[in-house]
């Protein structure tokens, strides 16, 4: 029953953070200038990818690598917002903000550190047993 609700939980929170992801990258892609880019490439396409990656994942479209894939995909941004959230405070890159001044990197960092605990917290039997 408790994993019941967490896969319900992460699907949700995976939902809500993939459309909020391509309401960015639209934005980056009509304005060409809103996410910080990584070698040439806006941040934001790649978390988009990797959002889109780890809710297929959720919901086993990979099968057995599903859960490596979901990590994977779920750690890419979260490491990307970590240093984008570094550099923020640090004032050396300035992230994309909410419509109430609220740097997304730390909002893109607080979303995939919950994905990845969720995940684990899921699936810890079955990550300790393999």
């Amino acid at each position: 029953m408790k994993a019941r609700i967490l896969h319900y939980i992460i699907l949700m929170l995976s939902l809500f953070l993939l459309w909020s992801v391509v309401k960015l990258a639209y934005s980056e892609w009509i304005k060409n200038d809103i996410c910080p880019r990584i070698i040439g490439v806006p941040a934001c396409y790649i978390i988009l990818l990797c959002a889109i990656l780890v809710f297929f994942s959720h919901i086993n479209v990979f099968g057995k690598k599903g859960l490596l894939l979901y990590f994977i995909s779920a750690g890419i941004p979260w490491l990307i917002a970590l240093v984008g959230t570094i550099q923020q405070m640090s004032q050396q890159i300035e992230c994309p903000k909410t419509s109430t001044g609220t740097p997304m990197c730390y909002l893109s960092f607080a979303f995939f550190s919950a994905l990845i605990l969720l995940k684990i917290i899921e699936n810890r039997r079955s990550l300790i047993v393999k």
